[in-house]
């Protein structure tokens, strides 16, 4: 992997991701904060988290050139639910649950928003190959054929006249 692809990675990737998390994790968590007054152990990391995770499938499903996103991201989000289902209903977590509310909407919000930066970036993949493709049948049928009739052309002009 050379420095060109982890700059790519940084740029197409982390960095939208991290913007959409952060337009999307600031104002909700100071709603959290300041309207709700949840005042709860670890209530930044569980928004965090959850932002984190809605981003991610929200790429993930936006930027997707594959079909199979569609039977892997319900499989995906239905393990997901299950399991923050379970963790947040325990007895020993029922301190949290004010909290759950906010969680899932960070994870909603999140994952829609970050669906159009996937989508728009898998706009831009498209764009570039419809172009790359043009330039390629452009190169194929003209600058070829030319190159081709100046090399008959300095072939005939070579040839031996009788």
């Amino acid at each position: 992997m050379s420095f060109d692809d982890v700059q790519n990675i940084l740029r197409f990737g982390l960095l939208p991701v991290g913007v959409a998390i952060a337009i999307v994790l600031l104002p909700v968590s100071l709603w959290v904060a300041v309207i709700a007054k949840l005042k709860i152990r670890g209530q930044y990391a569980f928004l965090a988290a959850f932002a984190a995770l809605g981003g991610l499938l929200g790429y993930s499903a936006g930027a997707s050139q594959q079909s199979i996103i569609g039977t892997v991201l319900p499989t995906l989000l239905t393990l997901i639910t299950l399991l923050l289902t379970y963790v947040f209903s325990k007895e020993s977590n029922n301190k949290h649950q004010p909290l759950i509310p906010y969680c899932l909407l960070i994870l909603v919000t999140t994952a829609f928003f970050c669906l159009f930066v996937g989508g728009q970036v898998k706009l831009q993949n498209e764009s570039f190959l419809r172009e790359y493709n043009q330039r390629l049948l452009y190169y194929e049928k003209v600058e070829l054929e030319i190159e081709k009739a100046k090399k008959l052309k300095e072939l005939e002009l070579d040839k031996p006249q009788p």
